[in-house]
């Protein structure tokens, strides 16, 4: 005979909040999105990483604050999934955290500047100007602008936009009195409103809106003007820059995937070569557009849960779908997903939960209530081998409402909702 004597050390691990924090607005050349996610745990495990909606951080202290990146912007609610690496038992869920923002791709960003010097006189109160043309194109959604220059005692000054269709903001006025040169860049969504200094190269808020422009063409000749209204002091307009967001115009075609590393969700399009080793996590979409040629290279992967298509097309406005490939699309595949399926849904007493393996992984099978409050795990760290498999839920004990079906997988995470009826 003979015995094997196991010892385990029992974990005290267990993740008691999870809270959405700051997001960012939708950013057009990949129309994804960041957002902060908190969570608060006790007893973490001393390796492996804070798991959060597939993206790995380092665990650090409780509360933990991290940011999740390359968030698709689609306007939908978003389920947070909060594990250890080390410990995958130890989990928490919570249903519609958040909302993601609404999609922004039709819109495109482009900048415009002028590097033509030009004199700001000492003499009497004088105006100059300086003009920045822009091609025609489609309708204004946000416009920024960055002046440097240099004056003794700018507060002299008075700084104005005027756009093609003739309407004229004033962005600073007689401000900062003796302090001499500017260097600014004005942004209605800056943090901080306009204050002293304007000379170190700082983003403050104009102190009228920007957004005025909004809705207006944006072709055509952008005027800057600078007022000296008092004598004796002088300098000269450096240089300037424009840029201006709008609907309906050009495409950005320079944004291209990043060249190794993780391919966050999203459309990268460019108007000649695509070339990346990158890796594509579930449960990511990422769109890769290009007008000559798309390389992978090694070491690039699309994980099992990841959608990724391919195709060379030429360059052209992000809303016009229509648009026909040059070629045949060069690669146009959905990798092989892992899947999730619950029937009958909604159910009394007892359902059938089927999940789908695209190859060998380890498995977390949960059950949570829509407080995150982990009801019931059939499977807990199972090594599968690819294929389909069947496991029979019995809710007879369960008090009736909604739950959330989570697999877990080392490739990522699937959830289902489910409705536990009378």
């Amino acid at each position: 005979s003979w015995i094997l004597e196991i010892c385990r050390a029992a974990s005290n691990c267990n993740i008691t909040a999870v809270t959405g924090g700051t997001q960012t607005a939708c950013n057009p050349a990949t129309n994804t999105y960041t957002q902060q996610v908190t969570v608060t745990f006790t007893g973490a495990p001393a390796t492996g990483n804070l798991v959060v909606n597939g993206q790995n951080f380092t665990i650090g202290t409780s509360p933990r604050t991290v940011t999740l990146t390359g968030l698709p912007s689609n306007g939908n609610p978003i389920d947070v999934v909060a594990s250890f690496s080390a410990l995958p038992n130890c989990t928490f869920f919570s249903n519609d955290l958040f909302t993601a923002p609404t999609a922004c791709q039709g819109i495109s960003c482009a900048t415009y500047s002028s590097t033509t010097v030009v004199p700001i006189s000492n003499g009497a109160p004088s105006t100059i100007t300086s003009t920045v043309n822009v091609p025609a194109g489609g309708v204004i959604t946000d416009v920024n602008i960055t002046m440097v220059g240099t004056h003794t005692y700018v507060g002299d000054l008075i700084f104005t936009l005027q756009s093609p269709s003739g309407t004229t903001v004033t962005l600073i006025a007689e401000q900062c009195t003796s302090a001499d040169n500017f260097n600014i860049k004005l942004d209605d969504q800056a943090a901080n409103a306009l204050a002293c200094p304007i000379n170190a190269g700082s983003t403050q808020r104009p102190q009228n809106l920007l957004s005025i422009f909004n809705n207006e063409s944006v072709g055509g000749n952008w005027i800057l003007s600078i007022s000296d209204v008092m004598q004796d002091d002088g300098g000269q307009l450096t240089s300037w820059i424009l840029e201006i967001c709008q609907e309906g115009g050009a495409a950005n075609c320079n944004t291209p995937p990043p060249a190794s590393g993780t391919i966050s969700a999203g459309t990268y399009q460019v108007s000649n070569t695509i070339s990346t080793a990158g890796k594509i996590f579930s449960p990511s979409t990422v769109v890769f557009k290009a007008g000559t040629s798309i390389t992978l290279t090694a070491g690039f992967e699309a994980k099992a849960g990841s959608t990724f298509t391919a195709s060379i097309m030429p360059c052209a406005s992000l809303d016009e779908e229509t648009v026909e490939a040059r070629t045949t699309d060069v690669v146009a595949q959905t990798f092989a997903k892992n899947g999730l399926d619950i029937a009958p849904n909604p159910f009394s007493d007892q359902t059938t939960i089927t999940y789908t393996l695209a190859e060998t992984t380890e498995v977390t099978l949960t059950i949570y209530d829509l407080q995150g409050k982990r009801i019931v795990q059939p499977i807990t760290r199972h090594t599968k081998e690819a294929g389909s498999y069947q496991v029979l839920f019995d809710a007879q004990n369960v008090p009736k409402g909604m739950y959330m079906v989570i697999l877990q997988t080392t490739s990522g995470t699937l959830s289902r909702k489910i409705v536990l009826t009378e």
